[in-house]
């Protein structure tokens, strides 16, 4: 039962340190690291699903974070669409 929810521990943090990163000017926007980060929650949601009895919790944190991955692109988007004038 703790494999989703190992996999639901790093997206956060570490999609909120790219924007910061790409705001900074340390990384150029990229989407290799949004779609990365999102496959996090989704192999989280997918395991939470097909287990029996299901991980609610663990299935409730996925799609707050897959909501949260919706963010993040769209961050990253504008960054891209800023940078290439």
């Amino acid at each position: 039962m703790r494999l989703p929810r190992l996999l639901l521990v790093p997206q956060p943090p570490l999609s909120l340190a790219h924007v910061l990163a790409i705001r900074a000017g340390w990384v150029s926007p990229s989407w290799a690291p949004v779609f990365a980060l999102a496959a996090l929650p989704a192999a989280a949601l997918a395991i939470a699903l097909g287990r029996r009895p299901r991980d609610v919790g663990a299935t409730a944190i996925a799609v707050l974070e897959l909501g949260w991955s919706a963010v993040h692109a769209a961050m990253v988007g504008m960054a891209i669409g800023i940078r290439s004038g």
